[in-house]
């Protein structure tokens, strides 16, 4: 009955003893019951550093320093933190003072550009397991955080995921700071609001919400805090996680949650009236809304003449539909419709399939897996011995099945269309991947019948998927015309002086260019 009330009335804190080692430790100014605490919950982890100190005249209060060896500048540390509080010239400038020791220590001795005071020991062994330092002063509850952080990072170099002709070559990297750091000198205004949290029960990974104050709509920024907050999770390894826990419809093939590795790709989704999620230790930093519009649009269209990037843009559009199109017009046309193809090149088709064992049905599934393969085992190997695998999987073995029989050379040539096709757009290629196959088996069993209705589907689910309450097929549906400057083709920057409606508050751009124009037709007549 006792321990029932003391779960029930949430005492079980204050019945908890240090002795017992408990999860959360009890408020206490000993700090012996604090490295008897901290031994215990260190005591199989060698790399956390318990360092015992003397500090004041003559050594009379005691100290230590918490910090985790291989997160932390220890150089800084001995300079900055241990030489100023055993060393009794430092404290030189507070005799006469009326500061506490603690107030004297934060004030005029320790040379910390981040500087923090927790009440909860726990709240600073979790910052300690980040990279700070914390400092424990015997006859003070209160733990003073240190920012000393300093580990091994990857340069910041251009991703491979998203290269550019033209345009910024800098990409993101796993450090969270540098990350901001880079958003920082492209939008270079206060307003810039990073908001920080942290989701994991044992990770305690930290998440940086970034958006322009005044442009993000409020509706939406609360509605991606909210998502945050609910998701519980053990651990946070990637930001590919959080998206499977925030996103709308977590079980689509096609992504309702942007991820870029790109700095300036992600501050002009910033600049719009998006959120991004900048994941501590990950490199992709996520902007929500997403619509699919998005997937057509690189920075590199922004960098050059708009008559140029539009055909280059409906060149991908044509892309797109070649990945998913191509190996079951192909199938359709050779099973069930040959009245519709040319005498000339049904009877090249017919000629080629003649020594084939397989339907063209099968065939098609047969060289699909077979790239499928080619394609895993190339991302896998290292990469000199990937692009060869990939070669020689391509041209010998695809070679060698057409001279065997096993399938016809019309059949190979629509799978290596295919496959080009599908890597210009990196991003919809597991979507392309999931329609080309559901539309090969729609087609091997009606034809071009099963094709149509497959399209109506996918046209169907796509006009209900949103993403954060934003259609996932905005603004082509619903169709909003001020909106279309930058879908299909992409109109010069001056034309477009609105952000898009659904994400921002302020919706006027700056325009320049059409106040320009008119001072130029004033002064004309």
């Amino acid at each position: 009955m006792f321990a029932w009330l003391k779960q029930k009335l949430g005492l079980k804190r204050l019945f908890a003893s240090s002795d017992q080692d408990p999860t959360i430790p009890l408020p206490t100014k000993s700090l012996d019951k604090k490295i008897l605490y901290l031994k215990r919950q260190f005591r199989e982890s060698p790399d956390i550093i318990i360092r015992e100190l003397n500090i004041g005249f003559n050594g009379e209060i005691r100290a230590i320093l918490l910090f985790v060896d291989g997160l932390v500048d220890k150089e800084a540390l001995e300079v900055r933190v241990i030489q100023p509080l055993i060393q009794e010239e430092y404290f030189k400038n507070i005799i006469g003072t009326n500061l506490s020791p603690l107030e004297a220590i934060t004030n005029h001795l320790i040379l910390s550009t981040e500087l923090k005071i927790e009440n909860e020991l726990y709240r600073a062994v979790e910052r300690v397991m980040q990279g700070e330092t914390a400092l424990l002063i015997d006859g003070f509850q209160d733990t003073l955080v240190l920012g000393h952080r300093r580990f091994a990072t990857r340069a910041i170099e251009e991703p491979d995921t998203e290269r550019t002709t033209q345009g910024p070559r800098l990409g993101f990297v796993e450090n969270l700071r540098i990350n901001t750091s880079l958003l920082r000198r492209i939008i270079a205004t206060p307003n810039l609001a990073l908001e920080m949290t942290s989701i994991g029960v044992v990770t305690k990974t930290d998440i940086c919400i970034a958006y322009v104050k005044g442009i993000a709509r409020p509706e939406l920024l609360d509605e991606v805090k909210r998502r945050l907050k609910s998701s519980k999770i053990d651990g946070l390894l990637s930001s590919g996680i959080i998206s499977e826990l925030i996103g709308d419809s977590p079980h689509s093939p096609f992504p309702t949650i942007g991820v870029s590795e790109r700095p300036d790709k992600v501050a002009s989704k910033i600049l719009e009236g998006r959120i991004a999620i900048i994941v501590n230790g990950t490199p992709f930093v996520l902007t929500v809304p997403h619509l699919f519009i998005e997937h057509f649009q690189v920075p590199s269209d922004y960098c050059s003449p708009w008559i140029m990037q539009s055909s280059l843009r409906l060149l991908r559009f044509v892309a797109f539909l070649l990945s998913i199109f191509t190996v079951p017009s192909y199938v359709a046309l050779t099973s069930f419709h040959h009245e519709l193809l040319p005498n000339y090149l049904a009877y090249s088709f017919a000629a080629a399939r003649m020594s084939t064992p397989f339907s063209a049905f099968v065939e098609a599934l047969i060289l699909s897996l077979f790239f499928e393969i080619l394609r895993e085992a190339g991302i896998r190997m290292p990469g000199a011995v990937g692009g060869a695998v990939n070669i020689v999987g391509a041209l010998v073995i695809g070679d060698a099945a057409v001279n065997a029989g096993l399938v016809g050379a019309p059949m190979v040539i629509s799978i290596a269309l295919t496959a080009i096709a599908n890597f210009i757009i990196p991003s919809l290629f597991e979507p392309a991947t999931f329609l080309r196959y559901f539309y090969l088996l729609l087609v091997g069993l009606l034809g071009f019948y099963g094709l149509v209705y497959g399209i109506i589907v996918t046209l169907l689910y796509l006009t209900s998927l949103y993403s954060f309450g934003i259609p996932y097929l905005s603004p082509i549906s619903p169709l909003i015309p001020k909106e279309m400057a930058d879908t299909f083709v992409r109109l010069p920057i001056w034309m477009r002086v609105f952000r898009p409606r659904q994400f921002a508050v302020d919706k006027k751009r700056a325009d320049f260019r059409l106040t320009h124009l008119n001072n130029d037709q004033g002064e004309n007549h």
